[in-house]
């Protein structure tokens, strides 16, 4: 067998009794593990960000509140910002230490709930609220050949449907959502990039047989992002046909090389005009971004 350089991760049994999780209840009383508990010490602060929807537990250095004995808090302040962004209680935590700064950081912990069959199910109310930054980012990013209900449509069924398949045992959830809803909105867009790439660009790829030959079939490298590259330049012509014919010239002047007076002479305007008229098709490119 030939020689190789192996960087093997070894890994060690996962003891959940040893687990850091802190709760929120219903009633909204912090409950904090008995692991957890005993690494905190006797005065702590805790957090909550709205945003990333992450606790932190971090040393009181002799103020703050008093970590009790038995583990459980009033915690009605965290409770409704909780709640505010939309998740029901009880909600759980599981902490681990951040190397920066010292804070021990939670994150929810996705709940399962018994179904009318009797199997436990991911609640997928509480993991659309959990997931958002996900989807939405796939949604932005990705699959812009794509019509965006239909984008959005695609990426919440595929993580319901990657939900219901997860296992602890397949790594980090985000992770693994965050990969099958991109293979799946990667396979759903094929057909859209297809028939817009035969109306306008150009590239009419298709044989006698009716096997759905398209550019799909062309790429030969791997390592470059043709998929993106075309939805890239779709994007482009879709925004461009939302300009007028002045600024479709002008744009096409810039591509092209033109200087200023150039363009100003062509157009029969001023280099002041152009220069507004070069500001506001940038206004509409960004309001244009933020909607696709």
């Amino acid at each position: 067998m030939k020689s190789a350089n192996y960087k093997f991760h070894w890994f060690e049994q996962e003891d959940r009794r040893k687990q850091l999780r802190a709760s929120v209840s219903e009633e909204g009383k912090l409950r904090l593990g008995r692991p957890l508990r005993e690494t905190l010490p006797r005065f702590i602060q805790v957090g909550f960000d709205t945003n990333a929807m992450v606790l932190a537990i971090a040393d009181g250095h002799g103020a703050g509140i008093s970590c009790p004995a038995c583990g459980v808090m009033t915690a009605q302040a965290l409770s409704r910002q909780i709640t505010a962004i939309g998740l029901r209680l009880p909600v759980v935590f599981h902490l681990e230490r951040d190397e920066q700064t010292g804070y021990l950081l939670g994150r929810i912990v996705p709940r399962r709930r018994l179904d009318s069959a009797g199997d436990r199910r991911f609640d997928i109310e509480q993991l659309l609220i959990l997931f958002r930054p996900i989807l939405d980012g796939i949604v932005h990013q990705m699959g812009k050949s794509t019509p965006l209900a239909d984008r959005k449509s695609i990426v919440t069924e595929a993580m319901c449907a990657a939900a219901q398949e997860y296992r602890p045992g397949y790594g980090d959830m985000g992770t693994y959502l965050e990969d099958h809803i991109k293979l799946t909105l990667r396979t759903e867009n094929r057909q859209y990039v297809e028939a817009f790439g035969q109306r306008s660009l150009d590239q009419p790829l298709s044989c006698d047989d009716g096997d759905g030959f398209c550019l799909y079939d062309t790429i030969a490298d791997p390592g470059f992002d043709w998929v993106g590259a075309l939805d890239g330049r779709i994007d482009l012509e879709r925004f461009c046909s939302s300009l007028s014919p002045d600024q479709q010239e002008l744009i096409q002047m810039l591509q092209e090389g033109f200087l200023l007076p150039e363009i100003a002479d062509l157009l029969g305007m001023s280099e002041r005009d152009i220069r507004r008229m070069s500001a506001e098709i940038a206004r509409q490119r960004r309001a244009f971004d933020g909607e696709a």
